[in-house]
């Protein structure tokens, strides 16, 4: 799947939701033990910071979310 993300102004391809958060994770300033720690601190962060509610249940769930809000656009 090709991913854009809005706020960087990039574009990347990813093979799957997972790698797709992975990746975030790895370039988040935050340090996170894991996926669903980056999850749970990136969904704070956005509350706290541009009142942005995120659903962190799961993967998908938060990626979805990344969607719906406008964070990130999903294309084949």
């Amino acid at each position: 799947m090709k991913v854009h993300f809005h706020n960087r102004d990039k574009k990347a391809r990813f093979r799957s939701e997972t790698a797709l958060i992975e990746w975030m994770r790895r370039h988040d300033p935050e340090s996170s033990r894991d996926i669903f720690d980056f999850m749970e601190g990136y969904k704070k962060r956005k509350w706290l910071f541009e009142n942005i509610q995120l659903n962190t249940a799961t993967v998908s769930d938060f990626v979805s979310d990344l969607v719906n809000n406008g964070i990130i656009s999903i294309t084949g």
